[in-house]
């Protein structure tokens, strides 16, 4: 159904966060992460997929000790550096499903972030 998209979305975009990328990364991109949390949290409350959102997250918790295997896997793997990655990345969030006033408010903010802390990721 499309709630179940929901939930697995939610789950595996935090499950690709914590499993792929670099601590100090994590840190890096915290705050704008919070921000556009409290953001989804609010979409899920408004458009009924709240109890989706809850299952997402609990899943990760419950799970987080595989997931950290993982993701020391995952590192111990690695071919390149985080730097190289992160160039890629964009700091536009595009919802595609409703375009939002929001978003285009918002967008440019998340965009300078992202110029900005890119500089600072050199491992």
């Amino acid at each position: 159904s499309s709630k179940i998209k929901y939930e697995y979305g939610e789950r595996n975009r935090l499950i690709v966060l914590i499993e792929n990328y670099h601590l100090l990364t994590l840190f890096f991109i915290f705050p704008a992460w919070l921000f556009m949390e409290i953001g989804v949290v609010t979409m899920s409350l408004l458009k009924g997929w709240w109890a989706e959102k809850i299952r997402g997250y609990l899943y990760v918790i419950k799970n987080l000790p595989a997931i950290l295997k993982t993701r020391q896997r995952h590192q111990a793997l690695r071919k390149t550096t985080e730097r190289i990655v992160v160039e890629c990345f964009s700091g536009i969030i595009a919802y595609q499903e409703e375009p939002s006033v929001l978003l285009k408010a918002v967008n440019p903010i998340f965009n300078l972030y992202w110029r900005i802390v890119r500089l600072f990721i050199v491992w």
